[in-house]
């Protein structure tokens, strides 16, 4: 499953769950950043999954939370 960051009118791929592993792309970064400098904005961001379900960043980070992430070589 790709989960994918949406804040307004753009998207980017956070990442990619399969067999038990997450694998990060570059909208896991810039949600990292925005967690950490810019909190206020945490609110108008969307998760979205390729199966088009909506997250909440809460239920994002639980599954995150139960995966192993690895890093794309």
């Amino acid at each position: 499953m790709t989960y994918y960051l949406l804040l307004k009118d753009s998207y980017v791929s956070i990442g990619e769950e399969s067999f038990g592993k997450f694998w990060p792309d570059g909208g896991f970064k810039s949600l990292y950043k925005i967690m950490n400098e810019n909190p206020e904005m945490l609110s108008e961001i969307t998760i979205k999954t390729d199966q088009n379900k909506d997250l909440t960043l809460t239920e994002f980070i639980d599954t995150l939370e139960t995966l192993k992430i690895e890093k794309r070589s």
